[in-house]
């Protein structure tokens, strides 16, 4: 797995000593687009999405994946890039100077957003979720079509497979984490050996 993804883990860890801070209320891991039932963005409507930055070499069409957490007042914070698409040259590392503009834009992006409580919110419950950013370089291409590349479908699943391969690599002891973090929802662990 590219080194964004342990960046990852990092701050992972981050948000888990966030959610041992918040009264012992389990921090829920939330598809993109589903946070819904508890948050609405501020005012109504969302940011506009972001131009597409000056100085990237190339204007390729890129997408960046961007996990961030949404606190109990409605800010957003604990970013991480969990995945990165370019035209230029598939997934590659958020590192990847060809894309670090795009990079910082996203997060910077992301960081801007406010949430407000909707009135079906269970008490403003903290959520971990992700954003795709589309960056249209040529200015042509779709934005969906864009997030497509970046998209992750099932966040839960992304981060048991990310923490499994962490446990391979000796970066993180899932059991350990589980034990010193029980505020944060387990993740399922995916098959050993990729078996269903």
């Amino acid at each position: 797995m590219r080194k964004s993804v342990f960046w990852f883990l990092a701050a992972f860890l981050l948000i888990a000593a966030a959610g041992a801070l918040a009264a012992g209320r389990p921090i829920r891991i939330v598809d993109e687009g589903e946070t819904a039932r508890d948050w609405a963005p501020a005012g109504g409507k969302p940011l506009p999405p972001p131009g597409y930055p000056a100085g990237v070499a190339g204007n390729p069409d890129a997408c960046v994946a961007v996990g961030y957490l949404i606190n109990r007042d409605g800010t957003t914070s604990d970013l991480s890039v969990l995945q990165v698409w370019s035209s230029a040259g598939d997934k590659v590392s958020a590192e990847d100077p060809s894309v670090k503009l795009l990079v910082q834009t996203a997060e910077a992006y992301v960081l801007r957003w406010k949430f407000e409580a909707t009135p079906k919110a269970a008490a403003n419950r903290i959520a971990y979720t992700s954003a795709s950013i589309p960056f249209p370089g040529s200015g042509a291409t779709d934005p969906e079509q864009l997030r497509s590349h970046c998209r992750i479908s099932n966040l839960r699943e992304f981060i048991a497979k990310a923490r499994d391969e962490a446990d391979k690599r000796g970066y993180i002891s899932s059991d350990r984490y589980e034990l010193t973090h029980p505020s944060v929802e387990a993740a399922p662990r995916p098959p050993p050996n990729g078996e269903n």
